[in-house]
């Protein structure tokens, strides 16, 4: 595997005022940039009483020296903890169930999504308790260079969206982190990473990460592995964390029934006193794959495990909209070939993972007889890319893909994502808006394009038996 250097988008906030940009439909956009340079994101709807607190910034395993991987899914876990205005966890999630707060964590390669929902009158209080958490590390911060993103996100009913504003913020400036409750997220990291490998389909991910992102970057998981995160103590969590106060890497993304006004007060309060820093995007290279490869792990299972991938265009490229519809269609006509027609398995499925410098499509099945499914996928890739999507079809396809987008967004957490996701991975935070623009004008042509331009030395990874694989199937 070969790396293509690419040049990541550097964004420039330059506007004070808020900036009101005209939408296809749904509430306006709102866009401010405080002195301090923390861009603020604004989506009022009083559709529902809801509002969502989402804190974006560039942070994840990418920024993690190799050593310390899993610093960042572990500070995930101590996010939802003690900090100075709760002295436990217990206390923690008393005031979240105080609140009405729903809350949960994810992790991936570039990103860390931290969310909370709650009701809009308790938000001066969430930017409160953000605030005093930096005030208790006694965090200072510093310009770096490094490269991914992460998200802290709160959502409550709007009753209670000054509260939980307040109770977002503390737990990201000021948290305890007492060294009892990191060994405790530390050992439970670690065995859960160990488990990861019990389960096939955990089993395949390590196996699929590890070839096609051998000798780059992203190469570091975003959970770490056992020996790595056994590393981790509350000194490595709180250097990591004095790297993300700075406001060149923050976007506060706020959606739901509450005022712009009101947001942006909160937000000076809260996060005010934040230098800027220097921080900027650095360039990656993406992977690239110069022939298609076979990599196999043996393993006694009822069925076998296969997944192939490609390179793929990201957000922002000329010809995403093209893929996301053409996978989205390969999607349909996998499963309506595979499983409908030929029972030759239960779950096919087309696959697209996208990341800041690394965009894929594949393909995923667990099949007792690879031998006879993989060449009917494979076939439906070759149709992609040599025969074009009747009108009808195509057009059902787009109705579909707009239909799935639209559903995600139906939340407030959902928008407030596509907001961040846009602004950090595309460089505009209307991206994801306008993308569904774009998708409608995708031809049959342009499918096809796509297909005959990234669908080719496919990476193919197999857990399973090798013996019941045709090698020469994967020359593809």
């Amino acid at each position: 595997m070969t790396f293509v250097p690419r040049t990541v988008p550097v964004v420039l906030a330059l506007a004070l005022g808020f900036a009101t940009p005209a939408r296809a439909s749904g509430p306006p956009i709102q866009q401010r940039v405080l002195p301090d340079g923390l861009a603020v994101i604004v989506v009022e709807d009083h559709s529902q009483p809801l509002v969502t607190i989402e804190i974006a910034f560039k942070n994840g395993s990418m920024t993690e020296p190799p050593e310390y991987n899993g610093l960042s899914h572990l500070y995930e876990h101590m996010f939802f903890k003690a900090n100075q205005a709760l002295p436990d966890q217990e206390a923690w999630l008393a005031r979240a169930r105080a609140l009405g707060m729903i809350w949960n964590g994810t992790t991936n390669t570039e990103r860390v999504n931290y969310f909370f929902s709650t009701t809009t009158d308790h938000f001066a209080d969430t930017m409160t308790f953000m605030r005093r958490k930096l005030a208790d590390l006694g965090a200072t911060i510093a310009g770096t260079t490094e490269r991914d993103w992460s998200v802290i996100e709160g959502k409550s009913p709007a009753a209670g969206f000054e509260d939980t504003f307040g109770l977002v913020a503390e737990a990201f400036l000021a948290p305890a982190m007492p060294e009892s409750e990191v060994t405790l997220a530390r050992n439970q990291e670690v065995l859960a990473l160990k488990r990861l490998r019990e389960n096939p389909d955990g089993a395949l991910e390590l196996l699929v990460e590890a070839t096609v992102f051998k000798g780059h970057p992203y190469a570091n998981r975003p959970g770490g592995t056992p020996d790595t995160v056994a590393k981790l103590g509350r000194e490595q969590l709180a250097a990591h964390l004095d790297r993300l106060r700075e406001t060149s890497r923050l976007v506060l993304v706020v959606v739901g029934a509450v005022e712009p006004q009101r947001v942006v007060a909160l937000a000076r309060q809260a996060y005010g006193a934040l230098p800027r820093g220097s921080w900027s995007p650095a360039a990656l290279s993406r992977p690239s794959f110069s022939s298609p490869a076979l990599t196999t792990e043996t393993r006694k299972l009822p069925t076998n495990y296969l997944q192939a991938m490609f390179t793929a265009p990201g957000p922002g490229a000329p010809d995403y909209a093209a893929a996301r519809v053409a996978n989205f269609a390969l999607g349909q006509r996998l499963f309506e070939e595979v499983r409908t027609k030929r029972n030759l398995s239960y779950a096919p499925g087309a696959r697209y993972e996208v990341a800041a410098d690394s965009a894929m499509g594949g393909i995923y099945v667990t099949a007792v007889d690879p031998n006879a499914t993989l060449p009917v996928m494979l076939g439906e890739l070759t149709r992609l890319r040599e025969q074009p999507i009747p009108t009808d079809e195509l057009a059902g396809y787009e109705s579909l893909y707009r239909t799935r987008f639209l559903m995600a967004q139906e939340t407030t957490d959902g928008q407030a994502t596509s907001l961040a996701r846009g602004l950090l991975l595309a460089g505009d935070w209307r991206y994801f808006d306008r993308l569904l623009g774009l998708a409608a004008k995708v031809t049959a042509a342009d499918v096809q394009a796509y297909a005959r331009t990234y669908a080719r030395n496919l990476q193919f990874v197999m857990l399973g038996d090798p013996a019941k694989l045709d090698p020469k199937l994967t020359a593809y």
